[in-house]
């Protein structure tokens, strides 16, 4: 949901390793984010909320099933050097918001070219740590 209150964190995550792993190399992926919200019934730019943070030695799993099969991206904070991270991984395991590999061919866009979604990092956040 666009509606600048929703943690979209997880939807994003999960786009990301749907197309990393169940995209074949003749296949070009599309994702369409919408770009306003009905949620109130009443059309509103969409403004997505993301982002997570992890502490020293925090962890956790995303998994996609997709057609029987499944695909998991694990979250680690490994690295005792470092406070807060981003939550998408460590030093080490950089995944990334929205992290995409082995795709070729894809195609991220708003579903109104004239009006694009807003993507926003979450209130409360560590400073220094996106």
């Amino acid at each position: 949901m666009g509606d600048s209150v929703t943690d979209n964190t997880d939807a994003f995550i999960k786009a990301g390793i749907f197309f990393s792993n169940f995209l074949t190399n003749d296949t070009t992926g599309i994702l369409i984010i919408p770009s306003f919200d009905t949620t109130y019934n009443v059309v509103m730019p969409a403004i997505y909320k993301v982002g997570r943070q992890l502490v020293y030695q925090q962890q956790f799993n995303d998994t996609v099933i997709y057609n029987g099969d499944t695909a998991i991206r694990i979250f680690n904070h490994a690295d005792a050097n470092q406070a807060a991270i981003i939550g998408v991984g460590d030093i080490y395991n950089n995944y990334g918001m929205l992290q995409l590999s082995n795709v070729h061919g894809m195609l991220i866009k708003g579903s109104d070219a004239t009006h694009p979604p807003t993507i926003k990092y979450k209130d409360s956040l560590m400073y220094g740590s996106f």
